[in-house]
């Protein structure tokens, strides 16, 4: 979408990483014009991340499943933190690698002290206790397992009030620069915070709130149900998700090809639901 001013955020990548936490942010900041850097240590452009989705299937745990590959496109070697505005760091079990790499550490230490965003998700706020940030009580949420560690790094484990269960959890928490969140389920609080965060501000052609209806099934195509409706939740829309035998449409019809043509699809969706997000 339209920017008066081009905003950039780096992508930190690695094997295990969360897809949604990853293809989320990652297409719906590419959609509203902000240039994203996908990097991963000792990796270059052109390489490619096992990504997997991390899902309840009735155990006392997540299942990890691998899903899908992430193509880099930009050298972590050539990372400069005053290039960018955000650091975005997904969850998976790639952090814990990440957290005990120096070279990784050392840039994430480096985004904090230049007064840069950090948006974290699920376990990856491990790369900001190795980085010796939350010292200090900065308030923090995450995945709940990881709550005493937060509390020995000296941060202050923040739960949205009223929560009975975490799959009731919709909310994340931002203290100074640092967004944290529980992870994909949040996405639309988190994508809102993380836009609001960067200075970018929802305009709408319409006085009322946008109201939007997804026909889903089983076999749905995951980004193609996931990104559009953690992104419309970030712009203020109603969002709901129904299963039925068959649907009619009336009115404008937006289709994609593809979940590469996501970026592309969410800006002419937005575009005719009235909204756009300027900088």
């Amino acid at each position: 979408m339209a920017s008066a001013v081009q905003k950039s955020a780096l992508l930190l990548c690695g094997d295990y990483m969360e897809a949604y936490e990853t293809i989320v942010p990652l297409y719906v900041l590419q959609s509203f014009g902000v240039s994203v850097h996908c990097v991963s240590p000792n990796r270059n452009a052109g390489d490619r991340c096992v990504m997997s989705a991390h899902d309840f299937l009735g155990l006392e745990l997540y299942t990890e499943l691998v899903v899908d590959q992430l193509t880099l496109n930009a050298n972590f070697d050539d990372v400069t933190p005053e290039n960018y505005d955000v650091i975005i760091i997904p969850g998976g079990r790639f952090t814990e690698l990440l957290s005990a790499d120096e070279k990784c550490v050392d840039l994430v230490a480096r985004f904090a002290e230049s007064k840069k965003l950090i948006f974290t998700s699920c376990h990856s706020q491990v790369m900001l206790m190795a980085a010796g940030i939350l010292a200090g009580g900065v308030k923090c949420t995450a995945f709940e397992s990881i709550k005493p560690l937060i509390e020995l790094s000296g941060g202050e484990w923040w739960q949205q009030p009223g929560i009975q269960s975490m799959f009731e959890i919709t909310d994340c928490v931002k203290d100074g620069n640092f967004m944290s969140t529980v992870g994909w389920p949040t996405l639309g609080h988190g994508i809102k915070l993380l836009l609001e965060s960067l200075g970018g501000k929802v305009c709408s052609l319409e006085k009322k709130q946008a109201s939007v209806l997804f026909l889903i099934g089983d076999y749905v195509e995951d980004y193609g149900i996931n990104v559009p409706f953690r992104a419309l939740q970030a712009l203020g829309c109603k969002v709901d998700a129904v299963m039925e035998k068959g649907c009619v449409t009336d009115g404008k019809v937006v289709t994609a090809a593809s979940a590469t043509d996501l970026p592309a699809f969410l800006f002419d969706l937005s575009t005719a639901l009235g909204l756009t997000v300027m900088f």
